[in-house]
């Protein structure tokens, strides 16, 4: 049968013990923040169907994979309707 070995890394059990103590306060605070970051819905009182931008004219989604053919499209982060040619940006607003 072994002896009871009172070290863990050349440290004595107290210290060890001692670093617990210490460290359980600021976990607990850690996941107190967690948990109110991860309570905190960032997208309260949008759309609640959190679904693509549409087109203001014609309602069409987003087109997907689309990338812009000309420089207002590219500076506006916007883009073309395939289905009424409205432009409008990436907040569904219409350029004019």
């Amino acid at each position: 049968m072994q002896d009871f070995d009172p070290f863990i890394g050349n440290r004595p059990l107290s210290f060890w013990l001692f670093a617990l103590l210490i460290s359980l306060p600021f976990g607990f605070l850690r996941l107190r923040r967690i948990k109110k970051r991860r309570d905190t819905n960032p997208f309260k009182g949008m759309n609640p169907t959190h679904s693509a931008i549409t087109c203001p004219r014609c309602r069409e989604p987003w087109p997907g994979g689309y990338e812009p053919h000309s420089h207002r499209e590219y500076m506006w982060k916007g883009v073309k309707c395939p289905a009424c040619g409205c432009e409008y940006d990436e907040r569904g607003h219409e350029r004019k």
